[in-house]
């Protein structure tokens, strides 16, 4: 998998739930500034909802190593379909 994709695997679910039943989304922006991780760690990823209004929702994911080194920060904005 490609890493520009993981953040969006991440968010999606979350985007999901805070949705009304029947409504899309679309990614409106992203924006990821990753940096290298060590070769063989584990990565851990967490999704943070930081803005949810009527037409939009923020998301915040960190891209983070086992031992806390920040490898990707990744804010998108979602549009409300």
């Amino acid at each position: 998998m490609r890493f520009p994709y993981v953040p969006r695997y991440l968010m999606a679910p979350g985007a999901l739930l805070v949705l009304s039943i029947g409504l899309g989304w679309a990614i409106w922006g992203s924006s990821t500034n990753p940096q290298s991780a060590p070769a063989g760690a584990t990565l851990i990823g967490r999704c943070a909802l930081v803005h949810r209004g009527r037409r939009t929702q923020v998301w915040q994911t960190r891209v983070e190593t086992e031992q806390g080194k920040l490898i990707a920060l990744t804010s998108q904005t979602q549009m409300t379909l």
